[in-house]
């Protein structure tokens, strides 16, 4: 997948134990997420790129949590946190004036240019530069010393003590409930912040299919994609939330409110169009139980190791 170090990239044989898996994979993304915040044009493109690496290298943990020990797990888990918090406002800002476009493409001319003219003067602000580069340095400290610890796994005692595939199937199984719990729940009720939790999970699992792509291939050619257009059309629910919330703070602001009430209508008439995909998409992706997902993902594992241990000896 793109974006995503293949797990037979780093090895040419699989691993017997978790730990040398998951700290390859998650020091892949931290260096790209360094890579980017020490770069020099773009700084959306950058903060968001860096922000994604963050929360695939906290999947990974939640992954192999079963390789960690809870100290460790939770140490890198907050440090990572904390760093793409840093940078949060740089995205938020893009995000919402990315929301503001894509709205107006769904509209009739004559209601695009209304919407052009109060979208542009509501969410025009722009995040300080010099508050900007500053918590990128932040977010770069943070994250070079969690991938200093990282690298120093290897020469703890635990290292070498969890069977790969008892770590990864307790894990994806944790992680495969935990996103059908919360569809369950946005279903019943269907809350901006039921919604924003649900799609974490979503993304957490995404990420994880990503970092285990070579060993179940035929997979990823459909859950992986069914997966993707679900986180974003919940991300685009949660830009478009946060845009509400600017234009109802404008409408309150202004003398005459009807502008800011037609315009939040069309994002409510947006936002319900989304969510009924969404359930729609819900629905399939977790309707199977773990148990013979969780099968059929083993025996792709046990495919896999085969063929990586025939080119190795062969």
């Amino acid at each position: 997948m793109p974006g995503t170090a293949p797990a037979q990239s780093i090895f040419e044989t699989p691993p017997p134990e978790a730990g040398p898996w998951v700290r390859a994979l998650c020091l892949a993304e931290l260096r790209r997420a360094l890579a980017r915040l020490d770069g020099t044009n773009d700084p959306d493109g950058r903060v968001h790129d860096a922000r994604r690496a963050c929360k695939r290298v906290r999947a990974l943990l939640r992954l192999g949590r079963d390789a960690l020990p809870r100290a460790v797990r939770n140490l890198e888990d907050r440090a990572i946190r904390d760093a793409a918090r840093c940078i949060a406002v740089v995205r938020e800002t893009g995000a919402r004036r990315e929301a503001a476009r894509t709205l107006a493409r769904s509209l009739t001319p004559e209601r695009r240019a209304a919407w052009k003219t109060w979208a542009r003067a509501t969410t025009s602000a722009t995040h300080d530069v010099e508050e900007s580069l500053s918590a990128m340095a932040a977010a770069r400290d943070l994250l070079r010393a969690v991938a200093a610890r990282v690298e120093d796994w290897e020469n703890e005692p635990w290292y070498h003590t969890a069977p790969v595939w008892d770590v990864f199937a307790s894990g994806l199984r944790r992680m495969y409930l935990r996103a059908g719990r919360d569809f369950r729940r946005a279903r019943r009720e269907p809350s901006t912040e039921g919604l924003h939790e649900w799609r974490k999970h979503v993304k957490a699992l995404m990420h994880v299919i990503d970092a285990l792509a070579p060993v179940w291939p035929p997979l990823i050619a459909t859950l992986r994609p069914q997966l993707d257009a679900l986180a974003e059309r919940l991300g685009a629910d949660h830009d478009l939330a946060a845009l509400d919330d600017v234009l109802a703070a404008a409408g309150d602001d202004e003398s005459d409110p009807e502008p800011a009430i037609r315009m939040r209508g069309e994002i409510a008439a947006r936002r319900a169009a989304l969510f009924a995909e969404a359930h729609e998409l819900g629905a399939r992706l977790f309707a199977e139980r773990p148990g013979p997902m969780l099968r059929r993902v083993r025996g792709y594992f046990a495919a896999f190791e085969a063929g990586a241990g025939e080119t190795a000896g062969g």
